[in-house]
Order: structure tokens, then sequence, then C-alpha cells
């Protein structure tokens, strides 16, 4: 898929994830010293943890074409990294890859300081989870167990990489991240209800 589908569907799925993770909750709580309404909280903390969660995603969800000059974020890369990388669809798009960008994450949380929640580690790992899946429903697919396997995930409806069923994909994914965050809070609201 092409870039800028990569990060709509990236951060769709963070901000789901996110949501799913009680991102708007741990926002309302740093909110709450401001000392406004529970129903002012609500608002801005769910919209501001879904455009944080959905950045984070959006950015994670390019992160696997750092080995290709012609992605958006590999274009910023300098040419000695290229040389490096063994070509496009590699390793960077593998299930290998995903554990080191969760590594990663969970090490810049713990220098930061930031290492209790586990929500930025989560985040990373979906966008770019997402950036895979993304890719396994082209015509070109994935490696997912490369170096160890050459073994290309495709789907059977596969397509090429922005030709007319990408929009449709990518719009499939928002529906359905936004159909999550509804059915969570309305399963959260049930449970909620019961306990009270």
């Amino acid at each position: 898929m092409e870039g800028p589908s990569h990060m709509r569907i990236g951060a769709a799925v963070d901000a789901a994830a996110g949501w799913s993770m009680g991102a708007p909750a741990h926002l309302a709580i740093a909110l709450h010293p401001a000392h406004l309404p529970p129903i002012v909280e609500v608002v801005p903390a769910s919209a501001g943890a879904c455009l944080v969660c959905g950045a984070i995603g959006a950015i994670a969800g390019l992160a696997p074409d750092l080995d290709t000059e012609s992605s958006t974020i590999g274009a910023a890369l300098p040419g000695w990294w290229h040389a490096l990388t063994p070509g496009h669809r590699g390793l960077s798009h593998s299930l290998p890859a995903v554990g080191l960008w969760w590594v990663a994450a969970w090490v810049a949380c713990a220098v930061l300081g930031a290492a209790g929640s586990g929500l930025l580690p989560v985040l990373v790992v979906a966008g770019v989870a997402s950036h895979l899946l993304a890719d396994a429903l082209t015509s070109h697919g994935i490696r997912p167990f490369y170096p160890l396997s050459n073994w290309h995930l495709r789907s059977p409806l596969a397509f090429t990489s922005g030709s007319r069923p990408e929009p449709f994909a990518v719009a499939a994914v928002v529906l359905l991240a936004v159909a999550w965050m509804v059915g969570t809070s309305r399963l959260l609201a049930l449970i909620h209800g019961g306990l009270a």
C-alpha cells in the first residue's frame, strides 16, 4: 500500500487500541486538576486520546518502509542507510521486526521513566503490525518469517498497491476501528451499569 494509506490505517488501529487500553481515562485523570465538570473532562480526554494514539499509529504505520528510498519516511534517510537494507519488504516487513520495534519502544519508555503503562509499546507494535497486514492485502504480499523463510503471505483477494481497491480497504479498516471503539464503549457501559 501507499504511505498515506498506511498512515490512515495505523492511525485508526492505534486510536482503537488506545481506546481499548483506557487512554481516555488516563488523559481525564491528567485533566482532573483543572477541576472541570466530569462531562467536560470526558470530551477533550476522549478526543485528545484518539488524536495522540492516532498520531503515534500514523508514524508507526510508516516505520516498516524505512527500507526504501521512495517511501514517505525512507526518503528522509541518508543513502548509506539504504545501502544497509536488503531491499523492500524484507526484514522490516517481518514478525521479527515487529518484536524489535516492541523492544525499542519498551527501552525508550524505560529510559524516559514511562515504562509503567505499557501503552506506547502496544501502540508502536499495533501501528507496525497494521502496516504488515495492509501490505499482506496486496499482490506482492509480505514474508512474515523473513529471514528464516521466504514464504509469502498474501490475501486471496490481493490487489496492486495504489489501485482502485486500496481506498476501499482503508475505509473498511477505519470503519472497523470506529465500530470497535463504539462497541467497547457500550460493553464498558453495560459492565459499569451492572456493577453499580
